[in-house]
């Protein structure tokens, strides 16, 4: 693929992703969580499918030192099948891109945690990019100061995939989930999955809390999308089938619960 197409689609993915700016969505297709996660995307091959992705997210808490309590956070387990649908061999670079950030948020590191990335059972070299989307002047009375950089961070790793052969990646990781207004929310960003050749064959996302309790305490159901999902004892979760995604997965729950009543 050419310089030009590969920039091409790497704006699609940015332009998909710009109305998840806060640092706890969930990515997806490559994934992430709570406004921290997107689908793997193919940097510079139209050639691959995704036949299928299986995600996994575990929710939680933790104690954290610089907010001084307790926070919400979701584990993160991916596993993507692909399939080279040329004959010839296609090594590509696949990008896991993280939440956008402003230059005045003053938030400078990737915000995931121990990501990690498995090709067929052996670990990738994972690098981080730093993708700059915007430069912006910043004005003082008597003239600019410079200028303020919006810019998001790629998790990146290169793969070869064989001709017309399958190729399974697993990424891992967790992330913090956002909060505002009464409420915490992860997000798993579905749409970028759509940059896959064709269809994605078959899609399943698994919400699980640690009971059944805690899920029916925590979550407001009627802030859970898409519709079409399901609940079974502690899990929240989809099933796609041949399907070209279109919206994205967002659960909300109340940020004020009483941990000791739910556990």
């Amino acid at each position: 693929m050419d310089t030009n197409k590969a920039r091409k689609y790497l704006f699609l993915v940015v332009a998909l992703c710009l109305s998840f700016l806060l640092p706890a969505s969930l990515l997806g297709d490559d994934t992430l969580v709570g406004g921290n996660g997107y689908t793997a995307y193919p940097i510079n091959t139209d050639k691959i499918q995704m036949q299928s992705e299986h995600v996994i997210i575990r929710m939680g808490t933790y104690n954290s030192q610089e907010a001084g309590g307790t926070l919400r956070r979701a584990f993160v387990h991916c596993t993507f099948v692909f399939k080279n649908i040329s004959n010839k061999e296609i090594k590509a670079t696949v990008g896991f891109p993280t939440s956008i950030y402003d230059g005045f948020a003053g938030l400078v590191l990737p915000n995931l945690n121990d990501f990690s990335s498995y090709i067929g059972g052996h670990s990738a070299k994972v690098k981080i990019r730093k993708e700059i989307i915007s430069k912006k002047p910043l004005y003082a009375v008597k003239g600019s100061l410079g200028t303020v950089e919006t810019y998001r961070y790629w998790y990146t790793w290169n793969v070869t995939f064989p001709p017309l052969k399958r190729v399974i990646i697993k990424n891992s990781y967790w992330v913090t989930l956002s909060s505002g207004w009464g409420t915490n929310w992860l997000e798993y960003i579905l749409t970028t999955g759509a940059n896959w050749k064709g269809n994605i064959g078959k899609a399943v996302i698994e919400v699980i809390y640690p009971s059944a309790r805690d899920l029916r305490e925590r979550v407001i159901y009627d802030k859970v999308e898409p519709e079409g999902y399901m609940t079974y004892g502690n899990k929240i979760y989809w099933e796609f089938k041949n399907f070209k995604p279109k919206t994205n997965i967002r659960i909300t729950e109340k940020e004020h619960v009483n941990e000791l009543n739910i556990r």
